[in-house]
């Protein structure tokens, strides 16, 4: 995928601001990032309602949380999905911000680097998540209620 584009931009002998290759490019990486924060959400998923299972002292721990995730899958994809969205739409936010200080680089104008507010707020969305899913794993284990309506 990076051979592919490293070759295509080679031949091409103009600055490399917004091109077809580059959106290819970047649309590559976004699917196979997607699907890693997948993979990652679920194994953080799993872990956390392992945990919980041990805090319940079930005999086998693995099979719970296993049965747990299945069960409560729907609630599970709407948060993966809701995850993936918000950080794609954060990565391309970024990418608009990166591209337009590379531009006035190259240009000699004033530009500013948001480089440090988007860690920050990839830090702040990843612990929010993550929560997320622990108190999703809470709620399912039932170490958590929810608020008695009537109160």
């Amino acid at each position: 995928m990076t051979d592919l584009y490293i070759s295509q931009a080679q031949n091409l002998n103009t600055l490399q601001i917004g091109t077809g290759a580059q959106a290819d490019y970047a649309r590559s990486v976004t699917f196979l990032f997607a699907v890693c924060a997948l993979v990652v959400l679920m194994l953080i998923s799993f872990l956390s309602l392992s945990a919980y299972s041990l805090i319940n002292k079930d005999s086998n721990p693995v099979k719970t949380a296993l049965k747990a995730l299945l069960l409560n899958l729907p609630g599970f994809i709407v948060l993966y999905a809701a995850c993936v969205c918000v950080f794609i739409v954060v990565e391309r936010s970024f990418a608009v911000f990166k591209l337009n200080a590379v531009q006035a680089m190259v240009l000699n104008q004033d530009y500013f680097d948001w480089s440090f507010a988007f860690i920050a707020l990839r830090i702040y969305l990843l612990c929010a998540f993550i929560n997320a899913i622990f108190v999703l794993g809470a709620l399912i284990f039932k170490c958590l209620s929810m608020p008695d309506k009537n109160a």
